[in-house]
């Protein structure tokens, strides 16, 4: 059956306002997204194969305008708009990060959910108040696979700006492996004694790989995602 033969209540759209977005597959919401298929393929069978190529719909996170436009039957406008709207739920999740406390169970999977599927190694600096309230994060990039550089200075210049009590490190192991390096150590221990001296508390330090948190501060795993 072609898709313009297909009843109403199965259409991406329809679908959606008879039983609500959670209804729909990652295809049919992106099928409402870039609206249209092509010549060949109608709009929820492009989408699936879109999701195909790219390696699963959390890829969207990170893949760039370029490398989706040089998918048959994506060009920019599609692209920009699948983009646009990965881009709203970012900002969405970062505003309920601002009401989020660090003791809360939701805590762990919202702050780090963004850093899971990543191809390089990446840093984020959360600071929190004394309530353990964010105040403001920052993330720090880097081409490099496996490290990323930053300077102690810039971490504690930026707490005391902001005048947090405490700050987090989360960075991502792309290699699945939680463990931290001698590296990490290092440099956790450094930033610990460095934070200390300016009466802030380096309240954990996180490594997030696609399917757990490891904490160097308690020295074990945290949190584990399940799905």
């Amino acid at each position: 059956m072609i898709f313009k033969e297909l009843p109403s209540s199965c259409k991406p759209r329809e679908k959606a306002l008879l039983h609500g977005m959670k209804s729909l597959s990652d295809a049919e919401i992106i099928a409402i997204i870039i609206q249209c298929g092509n010549h060949n393929e109608d709009v929820v069978t492009l989408s699936s194969r879109l999701i195909n190529e790219i390696g699963g719909v959390e890829k969207l996170e990170t893949i760039s305008c370029f490398e989706l436009s040089k998918i048959k039957g994506i060009k920019k406008a599609k692209a920009l708009k699948l983009l646009a709207s990965v881009e709203l739920g970012k900002r969405i999740k970062d505003s309920h990060l601002y009401k989020t406390t660090y003791d809360e169970p939701l805590f762990y999977p919202l702050i780090t959910q963004d850093m899971r599927y990543l191809t390089n190694e990446k840093l984020k600096v959360i600071y929190l108040d004394k309530a353990k309230k964010v105040i403001s994060f920052e993330l720090k990039e880097s081409d490099s696979q496996d490290m990323v550089y930053f300077e102690s200075r810039e971490i504690i210049k930026s707490a005391l700006k902001n005048e947090a009590t405490y700050v987090l490190l989360i960075h991502n192991h792309p290699s699945a492996n939680h463990l931290p390096s001698k590296e990490d150590e290092r440099i956790n221990d450094i930033l610990k004694s460095q934070l200390k001296a300016f009466k802030l508390k380096l309240i954990d330090n996180l490594i997030v790989t696609e399917n757990e948190i490891y904490s160097l501060i308690s020295n074990k795993i945290v949190f584990k995602y399940d799905d």
